[in-house]
Parts: structure tokens; C-alpha cells; sequence
């Protein structure tokens, strides 16, 4: 056979598998997209089903926040001032990232501050921004904006304007809004006395959390800067007079802070830092040198800058607040504060039926409460008290008359005649045990022996014992010992027998033998 070196393939593709493994495929497609539809139609039911369950929460919760805000300004949930109130709440709870029952919450703490119902809504959507540009709780970012404009004598005139520069602050320097917050109710109404007003103080607060110090601690420091300059200790100021330095001008009137900050670190730049550092221990507590050498260390063109932003912040919270609610989980806690509104317009639609419901069962349980006091059912009831009263009574001087004594007398009994009982229960069982011998072979010995002591039965010789006394375990006591008597005069003749049968067999061997 020649061979000319060429190669022959086949070109036939079996496509068997590629079908089987389609038909896997589709398979695994239609259970799982059957399972994801189950799955897909049942959390849908799940979800209708707790509709009625969560309008009655959010609303039920509603409702008790916005009591409350009627409690404590003195008015009824009938009053217009009331639903001014709720449906200012409701409404910015659909359309902020915070629910209507948080907006509630926030209206009592205004309330609590001493706001009428107008003034209060007037103030809800500032107080929003500035929780919303904090990333505070509503309820927190409440108080904290109304203690701390409290602190400082500003008017709720003031309010849209002081949170401005609470954002600016916290946008422009290494602070929070809520740290901010927190470092303004600790200098508190010490920084009245700034010349500067709110402006002078957020800079110097700014200035001080760009140090590392901030919160409390800020507030606390610059407190203390302040009354080391503005009321100083006599050796203070001897040193301040000294460094020709002076807090107040010609009117008496404080000077800008960061003016005398100023002439301070004139005063001491030809100095070394040794005879610094004494001088300012004269001047200002030792705990506060830190943010006095922070303060004295910043340059005027920084502490220009920050002031200039604050004072320019017009609209700084509310575009805050938007810009940090501007992202998908914004979006998510805003669609959940809307569905909650939807809610709450669910649970008021069937709250009064569900109310007077709820009232008329009350009414109808103090019914049923009076006539078993004084009304047809109280006869009813005494004799059902009496009857079960009589039948516990009955029971009891049964149990302690009858039954205890004669189960103790019968265990006593027992006690008394152990050996006895077990003398008798042995005799009879050796007997039973040679006469199924004699009789039944080896095989029926188990089976007899269990008879026998079945047929005295100590255990029911007990509870006979415990149930009707000593006498019943007697009586069962001489019938077992008369049976025993019957029984050994049975077996008597037949071990003679047995005696005779195996002497001669003896004799028979013996012979063989």
C-alpha cells in the first residue's frame, strides 16, 4: 500500500454534548428564575402584609412625638397651632432626609426653649440644615442650636445667620458643627464680651481646633484667654502693663482679640523664649499656654482669611446640607422619610375608627368589671367562688384525714415488718422453685419463680398499704401465706417421689457398675 504522506481528518462535529449541556443550562435557568419569582412574590405579599402593621407604628409614633410638642407649649390637639405644628413636621419628613416623628422631636426641644408654635416652625427647617450639615441627630443638632444661641443672648432672628457661620466654621478649619456646638456652650456667655461678636469667636475657635484643640477643650481655653485678658490677676497686669499691652481701648470698650493677640506677639518678639515663656505664666494660667502659643503662632493673614469666610457665609448651612445629602444613601433615608409620611397618611385615615374601637372594648371590659363588683354577674360569681372554695376544702381534710394518715400508718407498717414480709416473699420463692423442678424441669423455673412473688406483689402490697392502710397489706398478707401453706403440701409427696426415683436409679448404676 503506497503512502503519499497526506492526512485525512473528519470533519463531522458531534454536537450531543453541546445540547445536553444547553439543556443543563435551561434547566438551571427555569428553576432559578422560577425560585427567584417564588422568592420575588412572597417578600412582595410579606410586604403588603405588614403595610396595616407599619402605618400604625410610624403614625402611632407620630402622633405621640407631636403630643408631647403639645404638652410642653400648653396646647391641645384640637388647637390650629397644633396642626400648624403637625403638618410642618410632616412635611419637611417627606421631603428631608429626617422622618416626621424626628421633626417632632426637634419641634419639642424649640418648644422646650421657650418658642411658641410659630416660632418653632419658623426655626424646624434651619435647625434641619444644620443637623443635615453636622451629620447630627435632629433632636441633638435642636438642642444644641438653641443652647448655644441661648448662651450667647442672640435672638431667633439670629438663628439662620448664627447656623451659616457654624457651617462655614466647621467647613473652613479642622472642627465639626457638633464639635463646634459643644466648644460654644463651654465659653459660653464669657465671649459676649468680644467686640467681634460671634464672627471673633468661631475664628478663634477655628484657629484653635486647626491646633488640635477642640470641642469642650476649645471652648474651655479660649474661655480662659479671654478673663486672663479682660479681668487679669494684679501680677498679670503688671505684666501686661509692663509689655505696654492693653485689652481695652480709650472707651473702655474691648478690643478685637485678634488686635491684642497682635501687640502681645510685638511685645515679645525680641524676647528669648525662655523670658517668653515666663512672662506669659504671669499673664495667663499654665493649662493654657498651648492655646495661647496656637493663637500667638497663627498669622494675621490666616486669621484674616477665616474671618472673612465667616462673615460671608449667607446660605452656607442650607448648601451644606444639600451637598451632604447629595449621594445615594441621601437619596435611600430620604425615600424612607417619604414612605413614612405615606404611612402616617394611612394611619390617619383609619385612626379614629380604630380609636373608638379600641374605646368601646375599654368601656365594655369596666362593664363587665362593675357587674361582677355590684351587677348581675357578682351573685354568679360568689357562688362560683364558694363551690370552688368548698371543693378545695373538701379535698384538702380528705387528703389530711383519710389518705395521708392511712399511707403513713401502711409505710409504718412496712418499716415495722420488713423482715417479715421478706422471710415470707423468700419461702414462697424457694417452694415455687422446687415444685417447677419436680414438675416442669429447669426450663419454667424463671417463669415460676416471677409468679409466685407476682402473686404476693409487693409493690401493689405498698400501694394497697398507702391507699387504704395496714389492714388491706395484712389480709394479702395471710392469703399469700395460706397459698403457701396449699402449695407446700402439694410439693411434699412428690419429693418423695422424686427422692424414690433417683435411690433406685443409683441402685441400677451401681449394678451396671
Amino acid at each position: 500500500m503506497a503512502v503519499d504522506g497526506s492526512l485525512i481528518f473528519g470533519t463531522e462535529i458531534d454536537g450531543k454534548g453541546f445540547e445536553d449541556g444547553v439543556s443543563s443550562i435551561k434547566q438551571i435557568a427555569n428553576i432559578t428564575l422560577g425560585n427567584i419569582g417564588a422568592d420575588m412574590v412572597q417578600q412582595i405579599s410579606s410586604a403588603l402584609a405588614d403595610v396595616p402593621k407599619k402605618a400604625i407604628e410610624v403614625g402611632a409614633s407620630f402622633e405621640s412625638s407631636m403630643s408631647q410638642v403639645a404638652a410642653t407649649m400648653g396646647i391641645t390637639d384640637t388647637a390650629e397651632e397644633f396642626e400648624m405644628l403637625s403638618e410642618a413636621a410632616k412635611e419637611l419628613g417627606e421631603s428631608t432626609k429626617y422622618s416626621a416623628s424626628q421633626a417632632g422631636e426637634s419641634l419639642n426641644y424649640l418648644a422646650l426653649a421657650g418658642m411658641n408654635a410659630e416660632e418653632a416652625v419658623s426655626a424646624l427647617p434651619t435647625v434641619l440644615n444644620v443637623a443635615a450639615a453636622g451629620g447630627m441627630e435632629l433632636a441633638a443638632a435642636s438642642d444644641l442650636i438653641t443652647d448655644a444661641m441661648s448662651a450667647l443672648g442672640l435672638e431667633l432672628s439670629d438663628m439662620n445667620t448664627f447656623a451659616d457661620e457654624l457651617a462655614v466654621t466647621a467647613q473652613k478649619s479642622n472642627t465639626s458643627v457638633s464639635q463646634l456646638g459643644e466648644a460654644i456652650l463651654t465659653v459660653g456667655g464669657t465671649a459676649k464680651t468680644l467686640s467681634g461678636g460671634v464672627v471673633e469667636m468661631n475664628t478663634a475657635l477655628g484657629i484653635l481646633a486647626d491646633n488640635g484643640i477642640k470641642g469642650a477643650e476649645g471652648g474651655t481655653a479660649l474661655r480662659n484667654v479671654i478673663l486672663s485678658l479682660s479681668a487679669p490677676t494684679d501680677k498679670a497686669a503688671e505684666a501686661l502693663a509692663r509689655l505696654e499691652v492693653d485689652a481695652f481701648d480709650e472707651a473702655g470698650k474691648m478690643r478685637p482679640l485678634q488686635d491684642t493677640i497682635a501687640d502681645l506677639n510685638e511685645a515679645l518678639s525680641s524676647m528669648s523664649d525662655q523670658e517668653k515663656t515666663a512672662v506669659l505664666n504671669e499673664i495667663f494660667n499654665k493649662v493654657d499656654l498651648k492655646a495661647v502659643n496656637a493663637l500667638l503662632g497663627t498669622s494675621a493673614e490666616r486669621l484674616d482669611e477665616l474671618s472673612g469666610y465667616i462673615s460671608d457665609c449667607d446660605g452656607a448651612a442650607a448648601q451644606m446640607a444639600e451637598t451632604m445629602d447629595d449621594n445615594l444613601n441621601g437619596d435611600l433615608t430620604i425615600m424612607q422619610s417619604a414612605l413614612e409620611g405615606l404611612g402616617i397618611a394611612a394611619y390617619e385615615k383609619f385612626q379614629e375608627p380604630m380609636r373608638t374601637a379600641v374605646q368601646s372594648v375599654t368601656e365594655d371590659i369596666g362593664a363587665l368589671t362593675e357587674s361582677l363588683t355590684d351587677g348581675e354577674l357578682s351573685e354568679s360569681f360568689d357562688k362560683l367562688s364558694a363551690g370552688v372554695s368548698e371543693l378545695v376544702s373538701g379535698f384538702s381534710k380528705l387528703l389530711a384525714d383519710d389518705v395521708l394518715p392511712a399511707a403513713i400508718s401502711g409505710f409504718a407498717w412496712i418499716v415495722d415488718n420488713g423482715e417479715t414480709i421478706i422471710t415470707a416473699i423468700e419461702g414462697i420463692a424457694a417452694a415455687t422453685l422446687i415444685y417447677s423442678v419436680a414438675t416442669g424441669g429447669l426450663a419454667s423455673v424463671l417463669s415460676a419463680v416471677i409468679g409466685a412473688v407476682t402473686s404476693i406483689n409487693p409493690l401493689y402490697a405498698v400501694l394497697a398499704a398507702a391507699a387504704g392502710g395496714a389492714i388491706v397489706l395484712a389480709e394479702q398478707l395471710n392469703k399469700a401465706g395460706d397459698e403457701l401453706f396449699e402449695v407446700t403440701s402439694m410439693i411434699d409427696p412428690s419429693i418423695q417421689a422424686l427422692q424414690d426415683e433417683t435411690a433406685a436409679l443409683q441402685e441400677q448404676r451401681q449394678a451396671f457398675d
